[in-house]
């Protein structure tokens, strides 16, 4: 049939350009995964060299030294994608190729002009075996560790277009040279070439195969590996959840202790005072006097603790602060008045050392429960001490146009391993409460624009909290 072999020519060409159109999705995949794009410009070289091959017959003979370019450009760079499988392709390797070409488009020219037809068909069938070969070399080395089908189904088609080139060149050598084109060589031949050019199409069928085959592994994988991460995560949010419980419940029942610790004094004097007086009124020795001082001591007591429990639901609750001028010597005296029965019977000297002259703008019952906290923990540092003077002084006095109050004691002093916690919530090493009464001082005194610090006495012992608040204006 006359333009038969034409025809195939266009329909191949068509068949090449509907893979590479209908595989750009997948390659811009495949790129973003694995850069290795050599596949889809081989699409490229082969449409267009199966194009001229069918146009060639219309336009001019001169257009076939092109279509054969084109079309080993498309064997050259199928090579180059089963290389880059195996390992990155150099520059120089490309280099090497693209001359390769040009020498092949010369060659192939001069053959145009003063060859045969036969000359022609063994140049080319040389230049497709060394293709061919290096293909199937670079695809048994990757199937080697690789077990991907699609590449063993390709290596097999290179297989065979091998074989279909020896069976054309024993085909050729048995056929006289009377031919002019490839439009006229006998059916036997075109039969061999139309069979090559099938395989070859199968071929980019099987790296298409193959990319997909490769990204659905790759997506499965990802999948699974999500799976996994989501399960982590949600482990990880129930562990955080169940610690933040343990953690509440924890700091709950410190905090309780705490508060509890900072009420024991004044409800235990208050108890002391009622049972005291039961007990003058049952041996008939109850005085007026007596009574009256009892009474007033009493009512301390219970306005100090709904002071306590007053300054903490302020605290707490951030309420606005109701200062007043304060005389920091008066508020000395009344702080150590409340314990100064304590003092006596753990035989501790109180030692003051005042400026009279000092006056702050604070809530006082902030201030007292500030002092009334490191006294009380002075008198506790003391009171394990044996054979050992126990002195508390308490010294007022400006310094640097700021009020500084320092209440020492000559007990053991603070350990190294919690001066850096010292003033954080909680974190008091006693079983007792005490994790809430340094850092409630530091936490009022923060709110009067003031600060509190602590440093050791000397060598021997001792503790030294430090108290600096603005002096009020006069």
């Amino acid at each position: 049939m006359q333009h038969a072999n034409e025809v195939f020519f266009f329909v191949y060409s068509l068949l090449s350009w509907g893979l590479f159109f209908s595989s750009r999705p997948l390659y811009k995949s495949s790129m973003a995964q694995e850069p290795n794009g050599y596949w889809i410009y081989s699409l490229v070289f082969v449409g267009i060299g199966y194009f001229l091959f069918g146009a060639a017959s219309f336009v001019s003979a001169g257009l076939i030294t092109w279509a054969n370019m084109f079309y080993m450009a498309g064997n050259v760079s199928l090579g180059l994608f089963c290389r880059a499988l195996n390992c990155r392709v150099g520059a120089r390797i490309k280099l090497s190729l693209l001359f390769a070409l040009l020498l092949f488009g010369v060659v192939f020219e001069v053959l145009m002009r003063s060859g045969t037809f036969n000359e022609r068909v063994m140049f080319v069938t040389v230049f497709s075996t060394a293709c061919y070969v290096w293909q199937w070399f670079e695809l048994r080395t990757c199937v080697a560790h690789s077990d991907s089908s699609q590449l063993k189904f390709l290596s097999f088609l290179t297989l065979i277009k091998l074989l279909l080139i020896v069976a054309r060149v024993a085909f050729l050598l048995k056929t006289p040279d009377s031919n002019v084109h490839v439009y006229d060589e006998p059916f036997t031949g075109s039969l061999i070439r139309w069979s090559m050019l099938v395989f070859s199409t199968l071929g980019y069928v099987a790296v298409i195969g193959y990319w997909t085959e490769k990204l659905s592994y790759d997506n499965e994988s990802t999948l699974s590996e999500n799976v996994k991460i989501t399960k982590l995560l949600t482990e990880r949010e129930n562990l955080i959840s169940s610690l933040l419980k343990a953690n509440k419940t924890a700091a709950s029942e410190a905090l309780s202790a705490s508060i509890a610790h900072e009420l024991n004094q004044p409800i235990s004097a208050t108890l002391l005072n009622a049972q005291f007086l039961t007990m003058l009124q049952d041996a008939g020795k109850l005085d007026q006097k007596t009574s009256a001082d009892v009474i007033r001591q009493i009512e301390f007591d219970a306005k100090r603790s709904g002071a306590i429990i007053g300054t903490l639901r302020s605290i707490f609750t951030n309420d606005v602060v109701e200062s007043e001028s304060l005389n920091v010597a008066e508020l000395i005296h009344s702080s150590t008045q409340i314990y100064k029965a304590e003092l006596l019977s753990n035989k501790i000297q109180l030692s003051l050392n005042l400026d009279g002259d000092i006056s702050i703008i604070a809530h006082k019952g902030q201030m007292l429960q500030v002092l009334l906290n490191l006294i009380n923990n002075a008198i506790q540092s003391l009171n394990g001490e044996v054979g050992k003077s126990k002195k508390i002084t308490i010294s007022s006095y400006i310094e640097g146009g700021y009020c500084t109050i320092d209440v020492e004691d000559t007990g053991p002093g603070v350990g190294d391993d919690v001066k850096s916690q010292l003033f954080e919530l909680l974190s008091g090493s006693k079983s007792d409460g005490m994790g809430l009464g340094l850092w409630l001082c530091s936490h009022i005194l923060g709110r009067h624009a003031g600060k509190i610090s602590y440093s050791d006495v000397g060598e021997e012992g001792g503790a030294r909290f430090t108290i600096t608040l603005p002096i009020a204006s006069s």
